[in-house]
């Protein structure tokens, strides 16, 4: 099958693009460009459409899987609700229970976006609710307040499909049995700038 490498210069390319950018007249939906690769200890800044499963086995102590089912759903120019259901199952003293942990609903909303300068800005407010058996390990037993700020940036290089990127998130969470906790977390990626 014959490659379409030289099917359409640089040039063209980038007049197709622009065509179909031409389709999109408000500027205030967020740039897909600044839609990074989603790091495995962050969330992302740009508001999605998807389902994301995601699972991890205990390594230390009693043998489990907990996987969590979350489903984002974007609204409007720069909203987005999330679901976020866990799935839990853990040997107990020999004896495997099964069960669904706290669930989570959140609301993110890009605050900031800019192409130019390679930045979105974004903060999401979370209500944990407690719908996890805490007799099983499964939940807190309280509701939880969380919310978090997520902050992305693309590096300029030379190739626009190989970029440097940050993602930064600060999490906060607000409740009963822990009255304040915070995390920063941080992932970074570079890709070389030349081939």
């Amino acid at each position: 099958m014959p490659s379409f490498g030289q099917a359409l210069t640089s040039g063209q390319i980038d007049q197709v693009i622009e065509y179909l950018r031409g389709f999109c007249r408000d500027p205030k939906w967020p740039r897909g460009e600044l839609n990074l690769p989603r790091a495995l200890v962050t969330e992302k800044a740009y508001p999605e459409d998807e389902v994301v499963i995601s699972t991890g086995l205990n390594a230390q102590g009693a043998p489990g899987v907990a996987s969590h089912i979350i489903h984002e759903q974007r609204f409007g120019l720069r909203n987005q609700i999330e679901v976020d259901v866990p799935v839990t199952f853990v040997d107990q003293n020999h004896t495997w229970y099964g069960g669904v942990g706290d669930t989570t609903l959140g609301l993110k909303r890009v605050m900031f976006s800019s192409l130019p300068s390679g930045s979105i800005l974004s903060l999401q407010g979370s209500v944990i609710l407690p719908t996890g058996s805490r007799a099983r390990g499964f939940g807190s037993g309280t509701t939880t307040f969380e919310t978090f700020a997520a902050f992305d940036q693309v590096f300029r290089t030379k190739h626009l499909w190989r970029p440097n990127w940050v993602q930064i998130c600060l999490v906060i969470r607000i409740s009963r049995r822990n009255p304040y906790s915070s995390t920063l977390r941080s992932a970074r990626a570079s890709q070389p700038t030349t081939v």
